[in-house]
């Protein structure tokens, strides 16, 4: 099980005004609201969801949880299925100190330095998945010592003309293009629904991240 599971985590290991106040389906580029969603995201008091994961083709994945994130604090909680097997599992920071991976024997480790720029960038660009599957081997957020920005980025934007809040970017990793994704934000710019193919040798893995109950608080509020 763990061997097949680890295997999976490479494959997505290697695909793979104030900003408060803006809003989707505005006349602004499409780069210009992912931007400001990025922003505003990094620079909120209080992130929380519940999210709902699947995907299918070179991977059969189903996962539900919650992650709720403070300028202090960061506690996400993941359970279902994962390449067939259930899985259980956690990310929590307490102190100066993270608690990660399976949920039966977790690792603890000091809190790596860019940990909130490496889930909140994680999320944007590659979505939930990508970090989810890093937990399932026992791994912490991928670029959480540093550099995710530069790691994966996201351009070729485009709106989707039947849906104005939903934005259409390609994908790229280390350089190398990883696939494409569709985000849809909700009437106050907050995420809602990611569609996202993902490239790998093997065949093409088609992601669906649901997420409600979505809080973006600002600092203070």
């Amino acid at each position: 099980m763990i061997a097949r599971i680890a295997s999976l985590v490479v494959m997505l290991a290697a695909c793979s005004s104030p900003a408060a106040e803006a809003r989707a389906g505005t006349d602004a580029p499409p780069a210009t609201v992912f931007d400001e969603l990025e922003t505003r995201l990094l620079r909120a008091g209080v992130i929380g969801m519940d999210f709902h994961l699947t995907a299918t083709g070179a991977a059969e994945i189903d996962v539900r949880g919650r992650f709720d994130m403070t300028p202090t604090g960061t506690d996400l909680r993941a359970a279902g299925t994962f390449a067939g097997q259930p899985v259980d599992l956690v990310l929590g920071r307490a102190s100066d100190e993270i608690v990660f991976g399976r949920a039966a024997d977790p690792l603890i480790a000091p809190v790596p330095e860019h940990l909130r720029e490496a889930l909140i960038l994680g999320l944007t660009r590659m979505g939930l998945l990508h970090n989810i599957a890093r937990l399932t081997g026992n791994a912490p957020p991928d670029h959480a010592d540093g550099g995710v920005a530069e790691w994966v980025r996201v351009d070729g934007f485009r709106t989707d003309s039947t849906a104005a809040r939903t934005l259409a970017f390609v994908i790229t990793v280390a350089g190398q293009p990883a696939g494409t994704a569709e985000l849809e934000l909700d009437e106050d710019g907050r995420p809602r629904l990611r569609r996202q193919t993902v490239r790998f040798p093997t065949g093409d893995m088609h992601v669906i991240e649901r997420y409600d109950q979505v809080v973006v608080q600002a600092p203070g509020s």
